[in-house]
């Protein structure tokens, strides 16, 4: 699906969706103390596939009695097989899951180093399947240089288990202690020694009550629209008041940044980068060398994007610099990538835009915010969905 979409000054309120990473967690942890997935979540029309795909896995990972006789299925979400794989593996020696095709192309090699297991891609079947590996040590050390989702995995597999998990310089820290916090919410004690070995204590027992924080990733999207309507304060974001969640919270201050890392904030990426444009200066980017991993590969979608509607950014090693455009830019045909956070910069990207902004392959929202054309239009915005003769 493709959609034309034009703005230039949005204003209203909205909701966002619940913060994703956060709902995972609490599906695997609610999964293990016999919570079915259905009694965690609500009837939600702005709940995106990875979390109806967990919700699924959730429930065929703990509650199908033929479980790891057949593959689960994860959808698209390359979190869900880091977070559950490990768990999986300490239970049954096994892990088995059937995705979507572009999830053949993501690392999974940090389990690997971690537990010794082997992990075997079938392309035609379209499964990644872990299996063997060590499972009787007491301490464990996690790299977490691409994706901290294993090491959360293995932190959730410590709760039950009781062995102890190190993590040295993560990436994406912040989402370490989501999941620290996840399990802290389910009565657990954490303890780190001197060594940085975190070791978990208490039974697992579920809140009583599943209440989410709103996903600020997503709020960021109309938090810079806000920006770049050159207002402050016509959008208005339901729910901020109520969040725990400091991912991504500040995203207003990291817009103003004229240099920065993304390592805690790699969502951001692309937001920033439509940021950017609006500057008369330029902006330097550091951290973006492990980009390449995402839906897409993040730095090329994203300097095709800012190609075709006219900025300009450059790429090298680790950063990228984008040049300021003085908020001007042409509009034009751009690709999604099959990646949500692309779709939605650019959309983003038309308050910015003389003509319409056509989006092909829009419908990649649905990963994490079918909502998100909806609120746009909601606020104000033209957005238009037809199908490509």
């Amino acid at each position: 699906m493709d959609t034309a979409v034009f703005a230039k000054k949005l204003k209203g309120s909205i909701t966002p969706p619940p913060f994703k990473s956060e709902v995972i967690r609490t599906l695997i942890l609610s999964g293990l103390c016999s919570v079915h997935p259905s009694d965690v979540l609500k009837n939600d029309e702005r709940l995106g596939d990875d979390i109806l795909s967990a919700e699924a896995a959730v429930a065929a990972a703990f509650f199908e009695p033929q479980r790891g006789s057949k593959p689960i299925y994860v959808g698209a979400s390359a979190a869900l097989i880091r977070m559950l794989a490990p768990l999986l593996l300490f239970l049954h020696k096994s892990a088995y899951f059937s995705c979507e095709q572009q999830l053949l192309r993501r690392d999974m090699s940090e389990l690997g180093a971690v537990l010794g297991c082997s992990v075997e891609f079938d392309n035609a079947e379209r499964t990644i399947r872990f299996s063997g590996g060590c499972f009787d040590k007491d301490r464990y050390t996690v790299s977490a240089k691409t994706s901290s989702q294993f090491a959360s995995g293995m932190l959730i597999a410590a709760a039950v288990f009781g062995f102890a998990v190190r993590i040295p310089s993560p990436v994406s820290a912040p989402y370490i202690e989501l999941t620290l916090d996840c399990l802290r919410s389910f009565g657990c004690n954490i303890e780190a020694d001197e060594d940085g070995f975190i070791r978990i204590f208490g039974d697992l027992v579920p809140p009583p009550q599943f209440d989410f924080a709103p996903d600020m990733s997503y709020a960021s999207n109309f938090i810079c629209a806000d920006i770049l309507s050159h207002s402050s304060g016509d959008i208005i974001i339901e729910g901020l008041d109520r969040t725990n969640n400091r991912i991504d919270a500040d995203s207003a201050r990291i817009f103003s940044l004229n240099e920065l890392s993304i390592d805690d904030s790699p969502d951001l990426f692309p937001l920033i980068c439509i940021h950017a444009l609006s500057k008369q200066q330029d902006t330097v980017i550091h951290g973006i060398s492990r980009l390449s991993g995402k839906e897409s590969n993040r730095v090329l979608s994203t300097q095709t994007l800012i190609n075709a509607l006219g900025g300009s950014i450059h790429a090298h090693e680790n950063t990228v610099i984008v040049h300021g455009a003085g908020g001007r830019l042409h509009g034009g045909t751009v690709e999604g990538f099959g990646d949500h956070r692309i779709v939605m910069a650019a959309a983003i990207a038309s308050l910015m835009c003389d003509d319409t902004v056509i989006i092909r392959g829009a419908d990649a929202v649905s990963k994490s915010a079918p909502c998100f054309f909806d609120d746009f239009r909601r606020l104000g915005g033209f957005a238009h969905e037809f199908i490509r003769k």
